[in-house]
């Protein structure tokens, strides 16, 4: 009875592991991915997928609230999937050697072109000069300046 206690065990914690184990895809490689555009702007409402021009901007104002940055990335062929991927969206001062925040997610790229949107909250990140990057895979894909005054 116990040796079956023991074998039921093992099986149970085989199987556990085998379920939590994750295929994460290869890297996709810097120069398989190109980056299109990268759009600053401030008052994205609720549902905007990219920016109208009158908000597109490069310098904000602390009572703007948020900076929002949207990047579209492109590969080739564009109806190719390419699964589930690691984003993260790095704030830094405007010298771009001290990270103030970083935000990161999972994101299907199912078809390109693709817009990636990050933002965040002008109180984060204060006055002065700034610059935002989006890694991909852990790969550099874009990075902007701005100031927030």
């Amino acid at each position: 009875m116990l040796r079956n206690l023991v074998i039921l065990a093992g099986l149970a914690a085989a199987t556990g592991l085998a379920g939590c184990a994750s295929h994460s895809p290869a890297p996709i490689p810097k120069d398989e991915m190109q980056t299109d555009q990268i759009t600053l702007a401030r008052d994205i409402g609720v549902g905007e997928v990219a920016p109208v021009p009158e908000k597109v901007a490069s310098r904000f104002a602390m009572k703007d609230g948020t900076v929002n940055v949207f990047v579209v990335l492109s590969w080739n062929p564009a109806d190719k999937p390419l699964g589930k991927r690691p984003i993260r969206w790095v704030w830094y001062d405007g010298s771009g050697e001290r990270q103030l925040a970083q935000l990161g997610a999972e994101f299907n790229f199912n078809a390109a072109p693709y817009t990636v949107h990050g933002s965040m909250a002008t109180k984060a990140l204060g006055p002065g000069a700034h610059r935002v990057k989006l890694f991909v895979d852990g790969i550099e894909r874009a990075d902007k300046e701005f100031r927030i005054d």
